[in-house]
């Protein structure tokens, strides 16, 4: 993941990965999480993995 985001020239982040794929994405660990309360239905079982991609 770190290898593919870097080849799109991102910048440091904390990205929220759900069924292989990128959900959300914040400058902060605390941004994604409540961007993830707002888009995850309710009672969902599997939560998203958070990542810190640091270039």
């Amino acid at each position: 993941m770190g290898r593919e985001l870097r080849e799109l020239g991102l910048d440091e982040a904390y990205v929220a990965i759900y069924d292989d794929r990128i959900i959300t994405s914040a400058p902060s660990e605390s941004e994604v999480r409540k961007l993830l309360e707002e888009i995850m239905p309710a009672g969902k079982a599997d939560h998203p993995y958070i990542y810190y991609f640091d270039p």
